[in-house]
């Protein structure tokens, strides 16, 4: 009989949400499924959220249910006994103390909560936050619940981890990221964009998604042939790119752990409340410029930033990370 252990991430993500949670347990199970039998359970997910999960790990596509509560009982009673699942791991704002309360009740199951905002009282066995900006004293929990903070417990993509590991030298800013998610409702891509679009000595890469509703507006900025605009790269594609680039303007959502593991100089501001934990920790750092909420931002100030950062960098080393192992691995293979 197999000693390997069955592990369960469930997590949703749509239009509304966005898919940063979906994304961030698909990238857990590729770091983990040399050690686990990993599952992702999810409701109707897209084919191309169905194709990137079983690259990964077994995808079980649950039913509708008339609350989540309801859902927590369904994967207690059929779930959790059908796959032998040992560990779950839960991944949203859907997923409260009554839901974990449910899943507690069942003997020798670790539960495990991956946090952004501490928006209720936990009672799972482990919270992860990898915020650099984050302290247990912020959280409502149990007295048993563990907790695994900070940025050794980063929840990226193997792709973007990799170039932790290398050295990477900034003489010159010339090449700046460019990344407000898929939507970006307010603007933002193009708000920067208008603003420096006559700077020739730069050049921008841009990431974009098709459900953009200002995408014909941005693809006309494309006649300035210092701007790229880039659709759905993979993660090895995106890691790349964002490696070569000198300098992201990013929101404090996972992008920027991702633009940080990549070695770029950021500036970067908040743009919803969950992200203020990973802003505080950002913003420690030399290399990272902060402007604070990006819905109060003047972005006519954005020029003077750039001016302002480059009299400061003349040249930057960033040297490389190198771990034995991988701090994920360590936790779950420990529990």
């Amino acid at each position: 009989m197999s000693n390997i252990r069955n592990i369960l991430f469930r997590a949703d993500g749509n239009s509304e949400i966005g898919l940063g949670h979906i994304y961030r347990c698909i990238g857990l199970a590729q770091r983990l499924k040399s050690e686990f039998n990993v599952f992702i359970a999810i409701h109707e997910p897209s084919v191309p959220i169905i194709q990137n999960i079983q690259l990964q790990a077994t995808l079980l596509q649950l039913p509708k249910f008339e609350s989540y509560l309801d859902e927590a009982k369904y994967i207690a009673k059929v779930i959790v006994p059908k796959h032998a699942i040992q560990t779950i791991t839960l991944d949203g704002y859907y997923f409260d103390t009554a839901y974990q309360r449910v899943l507690k009740e069942l003997p020798s199951l670790v539960l495990i909560s991956i946090d952004d905002d501490q928006p209720f009282h936990y009672v799972s066995d482990i919270v992860i936050n990898h915020a650099g900006g984050i302290k247990e004293n912020f959280f409502s929990a149990e007295k048993y619940t563990k907790f695994f903070l900070g940025e050794s417990y980063i929840l990226l993509r193997p792709e973007f981890l990799y170039y932790r590991t290398k050295t990477k030298i900034i003489s010159e800013i010339k090449n700046i990221f460019i990344c407000f998610g898929g939507t970006d409702l307010e603007n933002y891509t193009w708000k920067i964009l208008d603003i420096l679009k006559f700077h020739k000595e730069l050049t921008f890469n841009v990431i974009i998604g098709s459900s953009n509703h200002k995408l014909d507006k941005l693809k006309k900025l494309e006649e300035h042939n210092n701007i790229i605009l880039y659709y759905d790269l993979g993660p090895n594609e995106l890691a790349q790119l964002m490696f070569k680039s000198d300098l992201g303007i990013l929101p404090s959502s996972t992008i920027s752990l991702e633009a940080i593991c990549c070695k770029m100089i950021l500036i970067t501001g908040t743009t919803a409340k969950n992200q203020i934990n990973i802003y505080n920790g950002l913003i420690e750092k030399d290399t990272v410029f902060g402007i604070q909420d990006f819905t109060a931002f003047d972005f006519i100030k954005v020029p003077s930033i750039l001016k302002k950062i480059k009299s400061i960098i003349k040249e930057y080393t960033f040297e490389p990370i190198l771990s034995i192992e991988d701090p994920i691995i360590t936790l779950y293979k420990n529990i």
